[in-house]
């Protein structure tokens, strides 16, 4: 569940992420803890800035991004042009990159976590399932149909893990 709100020192408009307990695991709520943390800046990544609990609930806030996400634009057109494709692409490689800087993975790039803002930039949200690259890195999070092998199989995970997902 996904709310909007205004950040009232600011007049910020902030997405809250409220993780429901039963499809939250303790190695989520730990990378999603950990994603306010990252402390990465770049226009190409929306990343959680605050958590908090309430009722039980854990709840990540971050800005809210407007636009659509690539899931919904798929959905909703029989095929989206090369040009279009290409330049989603090219922003989600852009986002990729700039964690990968910082020796972190996504682990989950796909159309869900894509949202294209009205000025067409399209930006990467939703680093809960990120992992630090490194010969330890043996994540299971992420969703199959866009991981790669390494990913299922419980290998080791490098930058090549987000380039297999952006491709899909």
């Amino acid at each position: 569940i996904v709310l909007i709100c205004i950040e009232l020192n600011t007049q910020r408009k902030m997405a809250i992420k409220r993780f429901m307990p039963d499809k939250l695991t303790k190695n989520l709520e730990k990378k999603a803890i950990e994603e306010t943390r990252l402390n990465i800046q770049s226009e190409y990544l929306t990343i959680a800035e605050d958590h908090f609990y309430d009722n039980g609930f854990l709840n990540t806030v971050m800005q809210f991004v407007e636009g659509n996400t690539l899931r919904e634009i798929l959905d909703t057109q029989d095929r989206v042009g090369e040009i279009p494709a290409i330049h989603a692409s090219l922003c989600l490689a852009k986002a990729a990159g700039d964690l990968h800087k910082r020796n972190i993975l996504s682990t989950d790039i796909k159309p869900e976590n894509a949202i294209i803002e009205p000025n067409g930039r399209v930006k990467l949200i939703d680093l809960a399932c990120h992992e630090t690259i490194g010969p330890k890195a043996t994540v299971s999070m992420g969703t199959a149909p866009y991981a790669p092998p390494e990913l299922l199989m419980h290998e080791n995970l490098d930058a090549r893990t987000d380039i297999f997902s952006i491709g899909v």
